[in-house]
């Protein structure tokens, strides 16, 4: 049979019939934007719980993230609805450099949950306190002597501290807490700082213990450490020298320090920094 009477079709050399569409060749997936698909969707579970978890902090915070306590039964007499909680709060000046104890910062807070309401009265550092059976004293000298007397007397220094205010102001103290000058800082810290007016120029060094104090008037946001200089800040040896404070300055601040930290406290911010 000769090739060129044959019927068949021609053999194809590499075409594509007519007709017939070509078939695609499957590619293969990249494992590269696999890995970059599972870590996004990793990413967005991690977005999703972290804004889950901040939803429900923002929700207790909503419902009082201070409505804790004990629940065991207490005596009516000792209700908070009778008699509000009182507390005493001291500010102490330990630090590494020094270990001193002095309570330069001395708050007595009482709150009524009842009311929902909260007093805060400050005790000036320098007062001088003349009460029968104890030795006449400045304020803030009683914690440390207390300290120093505790393996003696068997009594913790805070014990005494409460006992002894109780008597002073003539009103029942629950409790008693201790912030240092570092605590002081880690809280503000924690909250990212505290919103105050600065009320004057404020400049003293001490390189004993490292004391840098340096503010300038006006509405500012503080850290801890500059929190710290503002609350404690009494006097100027810098060139100019910046008007000098007294106790009822340092306890002005104080107080503006603690209202701006409770602010802060109440915000979302504040509540997931807890």
């Amino acid at each position: 049979m000769s090739p060129s009477n044959t019927s068949l079709p021609p053999r194809s050399h590499g075409g594509t019939p007519k007709g017939k569409v070509p078939l695609k060749k499957k590619k293969k997936k990249s494992g590269f934007k696999t890995f970059l698909k599972f870590v996004l969707i990793l990413i967005i579970l991690a977005v999703l719980a972290v804004a889950g978890y901040a939803g429900y902090l923002y929700y207790k915070a909503d419902h009082g993230v201070l409505d804790t306590g004990v629940d065991a039964p207490v005596a009516p007499s000792q209700s908070a609805k009778v008699k509000p909680i009182t507390m005493l709060l001291l500010g102490t000046d330990y630090r590494p450099e020094t270990k001193t104890h002095l309570s330069d910062v001395i708050m007595i807070a009482a709150f009524n949950p009842d009311t929902k309401s909260a007093t805060v009265v400050s005790v000036p550092r320098d007062t001088k306190i003349e009460l029968k059976g104890y030795r006449e004293n400045k304020a803030n000298a009683y914690y440390p002597n207390f300290l120093a007397d505790e393996k003696q007397s068997g009594i913790k220094a805070t014990d005494e501290m409460k006992t002894m205010f109780s008597k002073y102001l003539d009103i029942d103290i629950d409790y008693v807490t201790v912030l240092n000058f570092q605590a002081f800082r880690d809280a503000v810290d924690a909250l990212g700082g505290v919103d105050v007016t600065v009320d004057k120029n404020m400049c003293y060094r001490d390189k004993a213990d490292g004391t840098d104090i340096n503010l300038k008037k006006g509405e500012q946001e503080l850290n801890g450490k500059q929190a710290l200089d503002f609350v404690r800040y009494r006097k100027s040896n810098c060139r100019p020298r910046t008007d000098a404070s007294d106790d009822f300055d340092r306890n002005r601040r104080q107080n503006e320090v603690l209202h701006s930290l409770i602010d802060k406290m109440q915000t979302f911010k504040g509540v997931t920094s807890l």
